[in-house]
């Protein structure tokens, strides 16, 4: 498919429109810097993926498992959903998820250090051992 060779190590950052990656197996893929706007992610496999500098307005991470991904400085908005996601052991320093659904998400050891979470839905999400140095936490919703 033409957006699976964007995912090659030596791709370029995407920015062509592809937003179809639902349960695809995306471990170690490097997505720096890449325009992953209303991207469908559901139940895909992103564990130790480079989303650092990422946009990710309106993409969907519901049930993906993003362990020790590295996403920091990525942005999201209120419509990016990381609902039931599993991000244990993520570097997320510095990352914009304000407003984002982070309901039943696992964020267990990982790094939301100068993080915006402001507005977040956190409901029944956990945070054990994560760290959020200087993250901005006002407006939480959670449970």
């Amino acid at each position: 498919c033409v957006c699976c060779r964007l995912l090659l190590p030596s791709a370029a950052p995407i920015d062509s429109g592809c937003t179809h990656f639902r349960e695809f197996d995306l471990r170690g893929a490097n997505l720096y810097n890449s325009k992953l706007d209303m991207g469908d992610f559901s139940g895909a496999l992103l564990d130790g993926a480079n989303l650092r500098s990422a946009t990710l307005h309106g993409a969907n991470f519901e049930f993906t498992s993003l362990d020790k991904a590295m996403m920091d400085s990525a942005s999201a908005n209120s419509k990016t959903s990381f609902e039931h996601a599993s991000l244990k052991g993520a570097s997320l320093r510095g990352v914009g998820l304000s407003s984002a659904s982070l309901k039943h998400a696992s964020f267990a050891h990982a790094d939301l250090s100068q993080s915006d979470l402001s507005g977040v839905n956190a409901n029944d999400a956990s945070f054990v051992n994560a760290t959020l140095s200087f993250a901005s936490l006002t407006g939480v919703m959670a449970e």
